[in-house]
C-alpha cells in the first residue's frame, strides 16, 4: 500500500515580484528602481569605486572653480583611477570628460548621465545616504517651480525618502505627477509604483498599469517588465498572455535578469508564444549569468529534463546549487533529490536532508514531505516515525497529496502516531480527491474492509474505478476481483478479464496469475491451456508461489506445455523454497523417485520433513515408512533427571546471587535497594557480575533445551554430503558435530542455532562465556589475594554498609576516582586492605561451581543422549 519514497517532479515558477524597490539616488533622473547588478551597463565600476564625501563635492559642477579647473579635476582624478586598474575606460569617454563645459547643472546632466563621474557620485549618493549640499537642493525646488520635469522627479524622490526634506508621500506623489505628466519616463515609472503599491495614493492597479504604460513605451526596462507581469496576471488590464510575453521580450532585450526568467516560462509552457523550449533554455541561461535564482533552478529543471538543452544531470545540480545558495526553495528542494539519487553528484544522504531541511524551512511542502520520507526510511538521519509523521502533517496540511498519502498509512498503522483508521481514511480522502490513485486505490480498501468508514462495497468500486482509469496497476486488479465476484457491482467476467488484462500487460505478477485462472476456468474468455501456461510463467517468473506450483503441475501433466519433468522440478523448488507445502511434498516424491532430479534421499528427507512439519499428512505417512527406529527410545533415564534437577537449582541460586550484586553496583541502576541510590555503588564491579549473570543465564536455557527439547542426537545419522550443506537463504537446516568421539547433528533451523550455542560453549569458543570466565578470575583474585588492594578496601566498605554499620562516604568516593583505573584495582597499595567480609569463603565455592559448568553441560549432553532421542520422535510424532 505504501510508497517507501515520495518521488516528484520539479516544475519551473513563476517570478511574482513586481520588481519596484531598491530605491536609489539617480543624479540624471533620481528615480527609484530596483537594483540589478548591470542596469547601467558598468556594473564592474559599481563593486571598485568608492568615493570620499570630499571627493564627490569637489566633483560637482556648483562651487567657485572655472569649469576648466573642474574639468581638470575630473579628468585627472578618473585617470588616476584607471592608472591603478580600478577602472576601464575608452578614448571615447575620457574625450566626453575633457571636452564638455560644466558650467550649467542641466548641462552636466544632460551629457555626463552616462560617463564614469556620474555614476561614482551616484554611487557615493546611494551608499553613504548622503543628505545634498543645500545650493543643490535649492535649485532643485526652484526647477522643479518652474515646471523642470528632471527636478519634478527629482523632488518627488526626495520627499519619498525624506533627504533634504521632510518625508512625504502624498508629496513625492504630487511631484511624480507633475514630471510624468511632461512626459518623464522615471516619473511615470515611479508614479505608476505609487499607485501599486497604494502609496500616497489608495491602490490602483488600473493607474498603475496606465503610466507603466507610458514608461514602457519610452523603454524603460523596469516599467516594461512590471507591465508584462499585470498583463499576465491580469491585474490593472486585463489577462493577455501575447502582450505579456510582448513587454517581457522588450525589457529581456534589454538585460533585465527577471524579464528574461519569466520569458523563458513563457516560452516553456507555450503561453503567449509558441512553445519552444530552446528558446525558454536560451533565456533562463541568460537571466541565470545575471544571477537570478528563479531561473538558476528553471535552467537546473532543463537540464535535468533534458528540455531544450542536451540531458545533463551534473549541469542540473551545477545550477541548483547556485540557486539553492542563495536562498531559493525549489532549487534546495530539487539539489536534495539530487543528492538523494546520486544524480549528477555523488549519492549523499545526509547532504539531502541538509537540503530538504533548508527548503522545508521555508515551507516547501514537497521538501517537507519527502524529508519526512528520509526521517521514515532512516536515510541520512536516524529512523524517527514521529519526525517523518510531523513533517508528513506539515506538507499534508498545505495540501501535498504525496504526504497525505503517507500521512494516511501511518495513520493506518499506527507508525509515528496513535493508529487511528478515522484520520486515515481523511488523509486519503483528500490526497484521493486531488486524483492521487495511491490514495484513492487505499481508500477503496478501507470500503472493502470497513475500517475507519462503513463497510461500503460500491464506495470501494467507486475509488478502485477513478485509481484505475489512471492506469494504477493495484487498483485495476481490485477492480477484477470486484467484478469477478460480483461485490459493488454485477457480476460480470468480461470486465474482469478486461482489467486483469490491463495489469497483467503492465508485469503485475498477481495479475497475471489471476487472468491464467480465468483462461484456466473459462470464466470471461474461452478455456484456453496455452494461455493459461504463458500467464502462469509470467508470473511464476517473477516469484509468484502459487503460479510456480501450478506451472509445475502443467508440465507434468503436459497441459498447455511440453510435458518435461526437469521444468516441473524448476518450478516446484521455486515454490517450495517460499514455503508451499504441496511443492514441498512434490519435491519430495521427485528426490525419492530420481524423476526431473538426480536421486537423493536426504533431500527428498528434507523436503518430506519440511511439509511434515506444515501438518501435511501426506508427508507425515511417507516418514513414518522411511524412518525405522530402534528399541532405544522408551525410558528416560533418573540419574541424568537428578543430575539436571541439581544443575538447575544450583546455578539458579548463583544467578540470584550474582543478579543482586549486578544491581547494587550497577551506576546507573534506579532500584531503591541498590547502592547507587546512595552513592555507594563500585562501578569497576558491574561488568564482571553481569557477566556472571550472562552465563547462568545461558546455562539455564540450555539445561531447559536438553530437558524438553531434542535438539542434539545421535543415531539418526543423514549421511548424503548435498544434504549437510543445503541452505535455504541464508539460513542452515542441518549441522553435524564432533564433540568427545560422539558425532551429534540438528535437523532444523532452530535446533542449528541452538547447536551452534552449545558447542560453541563446550568447546571454549564463545567469546561472551570466555570473557565470563575471565571475570570469574578476576573475583575470585579478588576474594582470596593476599595482597591488600583499593579495590579489597572499597568492597569492605560496601559490606560494612550492608551490615548496617557507617561509613565515611568521602574516604569511599575517594577510593572511586583511585578505581577508575582497573590496571590498578587488584595490585598492592599501601592504603589498600585484603577482602574481609564473612561470606567470603562461600563466594569463592560458588565461583569454583561456577567453572565447572562447562563440565557439567558436557555430561548432561552425552548422559541424556537416548532422552533426547525420544524427545525427538515426541517433536516429530509421524514418525512413531
Amino acid at each position: 500500500m505504501k510508497n517507501t519514497k515520495t518521488n516528484y517532479h520539479k516544475l519551473s515558477s513563476r517570478v511574482v515580484l513586481v520588481i519596484a524597490g531598491g530605491i536609489f539616488l539617480n543624479l540624471y533622473s533620481f528615480g527609484f528602481t530596483s537594483e540589478r547588478p548591470d542596469e547601467f551597463g558598468y556594473s564592474s565600476l559599481r563593486s571598485k569605486v568608492s568615493l570620499s564625501r570630499d571627493e564627490i563635492i569637489s566633483l560637482l559642477p556648483l562651487t567657485s572653480q572655472s569649469d576648466k579647473v573642474a574639468q581638470q579635476k575630473i579628468l585627472d582624478y578618473f585617470q588616476e583611477k584607471i592608472e591603478k586598474g580600478l577602472l576601464s575606460s575608452s578614448p571615447f569617454e575620457l574625450a566626453l570628460i575633457k571636452d564638455l563645459a560644466l558650467d550649467q547643472w542641466d548641462s552636466y546632466l544632460d551629457s555626463y548621465h552616462n560617463t564614469f563621474a556620474a555614476l561614482c557620485v551616484r554611487k557615493a549618493h546611494k551608499d553613504k545616504g548622503w543628505s545634498l549640499p543645500e545650493k543643490v537642493r535649492g535649485q532643485i525646488i526652484d526647477q522643479a517651480k518652474e515646471e523642470n520635469a528632471r527636478a519634478q522627479c527629482t523632488l518627488g524622490f526626495m520627499y519619498l525618502k525624506g533627504k533634504s526634506v521632510q518625508r512625504d508621500d502624498k508629496q513625492a506623489v504630487h511631484y511624480f505627477k507633475l514630471a510624468a505628466q511632461q512626459g518623464n519616463a522615471r516619473a511615470q515609472y515611479n508614479l505608476a509604483i505609487m499607485y501599486d503599491r497604494g502609496q500616497g495614493v489608495p491602490k490602483d492597479d488600473k493607474q498603475a498599469a496606465y503610466w507603466y504604460t507610458l514608461a514602457a513605451k519610452q523603454d524603460h526596462v523596469s516599467a516594461q517588465y512590471n507591465l508584462g507581469f499585470m498583463y499576465e496576471n491580469g491585474q490593472g488590464v486585463p489577462k493577455d498572455d501575447k502582450q505579456a510575453a510582448y513587454w517581457y521580450t522588450l525589457a529581456a532585450n534589454q538585460g533585465d535578469a527577471s524579464a528574461q526568467c519569466n520569458l523563458g516560462c513563457m516560452y516553456e509552457n507555450g503561453q503567449g508564444v509558441p512553445k519552444d523550449d530552446k528558446q525558454a533554455a536560451y533565456w533562463y541561461t541568460l537571466a541565470a549569468n545575471q544571477g537570478d535564482a528563479s531561473a538558476q533552478c528553471n535552467l537546473g529543471c532543463m537540464y535535468e529534463n533534458g528540455q531544450g538543452v542536451p540531458k545533463d544531470d551534473k549541469q542540473a545540480a551545477y545550477w541548483y546549487t547556485l540557486a539553492a545558495e542563495q536562498g531559493n526553495a525549489r532549487a534546495q528542494c530539487n539539489l536534495a533529490f539530487m543528492y538523494n539519487n546520486g544524480q549528477g553528484v555523488s549519492r549523499n544522504h545526509e547532504q539531502a536532508v541538509h537540503w530538504y531541511t533548508l527548503a522545508a524551512n521555508q515551507g516547501n511542502a514537497r521538501a517537507q514531505s519527502n524529508l519526512g520520507c528520509m526521517y521514515e526510511n532512516g536515510q541520512g538521519v536516524p529512523k524517527d516515525d514521529e519526525h517523518a509523521a510531523y513533517w508528513y502533517t506539515l506538507a499534508a496540511n498545505q495540501g501535498n497529496a504525496n504526504a497525505q498519502f503517507n500521512l494516511a498509512i501511518m495513520y493506518n498503522s499506527g507508525q509515528g502516531v496513535p493508529q487511528d483508521y478515522e484520520q486515515a481514511v481523511h488523509w486519503y480522502t483528500l490526497a484521493a480527491n486531488q486524483g492521487n490513485p495511491r490514495a484513492q486505490n487505499n481508500l477503496g480498501g478501507m470500503y472493502l474492509e470497513g475500517r475507519g468508514v462503513l463497510q461500503d462495497y460500491e464506495q470501494a468500486v467507486h475509488w478502485y474505478t477513478l485509481a484505475a482509469n489512471q492506469g494504477y496497476a493495484g487498483a485495476q486488479n481490485n477492480l477484477a476481483i470486484m467484478y469477478d465476484s460480483g461485490q459493488g457491482v454485477p457480476q460480470d467476467y468480461e470486465q474482469a478479464v478486461h482489467y486483469f488484462t490491463l495489469v497483467a500487460n503492465q508485469g503485475n505478477a498477481n495479475a497475471q496469475y489471476n487472468l491464467g485462472v480465468m483462461y484456466n476456468n473459462g470464466r470471461g474468455v474461452p478455456k484456453d491451456e496455452e494461455q493459461v501456461a504463458h500467464y502462469f510463467t509470467l508470473a511464476a517468473n517473477q516469484g509468484h508461489v502459487h503460479a510456480q506450483f501450478h506451472l509445475g503441475n502443467m508440465y507434468y501433466a503436459g497441459q498447455g506445455v511440453p510435458q518435461d519433468y526437469e521444468q516441473v522440478a524448476h518450478y516446484f523448488t521455486l515454490a517450495a523454497n517460499q514455503g508451499h507445502v504441496n511443492a514441498q511434498y512434490n519435491l519430495g516424491v521427485m528426490y525419492l523417485n530420481g524423476k526431473g532430479v538426480q536421486k537423493n534421499y536426504d533431500l527428498a528427507l528434507f523436503w518430506y520433513l519440511s511439509a511434515a512439519r506444515k501438518d501435511l499428512i501426506t508427508a507425515q505417512k511417507v516418514l513414518k515408512n522411511i524412518f525405522k527406529q530402534e528399541e532405544r527410545l522408551a525410558e528416560y533415564i533418573p540419574k541424568y533427571l537428578e543430575d539436571i534437577i541439581n544443575l538447575k537449582d544450583y546455578t539458579q541460586q548463583f544467578l540470584g546471587v550474582h543478579e543482586l550484586e549486578a544491581m547494587f553496583n550497577d551506576p546507573e541502576g534506579s532500584s531503591n535497594t541498590s547502592f547507587q541510590e546512595q552513592g555507594l555503588a563500585i562501578p569497576l564491579l558491574y561488568p564482571h557480575y553481569r557477566a556472571l549473570v550472562y552465563m547462568e543465564e545461558e546455562t539455564l536455557s540450555i539445561i531447559e533445551d536438553l530437558s524438553k527439547i531434542g535438539y542434539l542426537i545421535n543415531g539418526w545419522r543423514l549421511t548424503h554430503p548435498s544434504y549437510r550443506t543445503e541452505h535455504r537463504g541464508q539460513e542452515r537446516y542441518y549441522e553435524e558435530y564432533n564433540f568427545e568421539e560422539s558425532i551429534y547433528f540438528c535437523l532444523g533451523k532452530e535446533a542449528v542455532e541452538k547447536g551452534n550455542k552449545l558447542m560453541s560453549i563446550l568447546k571454549g569458543e564463545d567469546k561472551k562465556w570466555e570473557a565470563a570466565l575471565a571475570s570469574v578470575a578476576f573475583l575470585e583474585k579478588l576474594f582470596k589475594g593476599d595482597q591488600k588492594s583499593l579495590l579489597g578496601k572499597a568492597v569492605n566498605l560496601q559490606r560494612a554498609v550492608r551490615d548496617g554499620q557507617r561509613i565515611d562516604r568521602d574516604e569511599f568516593n575517594a577510593l572511586l576516582i583511585l578505581l577508575e583505573h582497573p590496571e590498578e584495582a587488584l595490585s598492592e597499595h599501601s592504603q589498600g586492605e585484603q577482602v574481609l567480609f564473612k561470606e567470603k569463603e562461600e563466594y569463592l565455592h560458588e565461583l569454583e561451581e561456577i567453572k565447572k559448568l562447562p563440565e557439567h553441560l558436557s555430561i548432561l549432553l552425552k548422559q541424556g543422549i537416548n532422552h533426547r532421542n525420544c524427545l525427538f520422535a515426541e517433536e516429530y510424532p509421524f514418525l512413531k
